[in-house]
């Protein structure tokens, strides 16, 4: 059985697009997954250790190894066969744009005066 990672997560939104930032040192882009079922945002992966039987007789060792998987719910604006995925240096950003903003369907509500 494997160890499982906790990865780091960020995610930041602006008017154009949501950024999810998650941190994966030393992962290459075929260790990673993204993949979207429905309204979930899946991100899984698989570090396995590359140490070789000698190399694992350290006498400390704090490298974490395993699998991690994330399921984010998306917001309904989301642009799903738009979403983008690239991983630099530990980082994996996946970007998904957003629906623009439709002001014929805002509807205004009154406020009431109370006495």
């Amino acid at each position: 059985m494997k160890d499982h990672l906790y990865n780091g997560i960020g995610i930041i939104t602006t008017q154009e697009q949501y950024t999810v930032l998650l941190e994966v040192p030393g992962m290459k882009e075929t260790e990673v997954n993204v993949a979207v079922n429905g309204d979930k945002l899946i991100i899984s992966g698989d570090k396995e250790n590359k140490l070789t039987q000698q190399e694992q007789h350290l006498y400390h060792n704090e490298l974490s190894y395993g699998v991690f998987s994330r399921e984010l719910t998306l917001p309904k604006d989301a642009v799903i066969t738009l979403i983008q995925a690239s991983l630099k240096e530990g980082i994996l950003s996946i970007i998904i744009p957003r629906e623009p903003l439709d002001e014929t369907k805002m509807k205004h509500i009154p406020i009431n005066q109370t006495h």
